[in-house]
């Protein structure tokens, strides 16, 4: 989660650059930029968002086994 965190401050740095930028093709690159660290923001949410239920599957596996080792 932290990793998503830096990625979106990242493209709301590029964000503020392109604002104060005159030149036309500096400001679209760092557009480009930030969109680009979005995109990994949104990416890495998705990779974690897709091993998550296999964390939960694993954690109640193990409180099973714990469970059936008390009786």
């Amino acid at each position: 989660m932290q990793r998503i965190l830096e990625y979106h401050r990242f493209a709301e740095e590029c964000r503020k650059l392109a604002q104060v930028q005159v030149n036309p093709r500096h400001k679209q690159k760092l557009q480009d930029m930030a969109a680009a660290w979005d995109m990994l923001a949104i990416e890495r949410k998705s990779q974690l968002d897709e091993k998550k239920p296999d964390r939960e599957r694993r954690a109640s596996v193990g409180r099973r086994r714990t469970d059936q080792s008390s009786n």
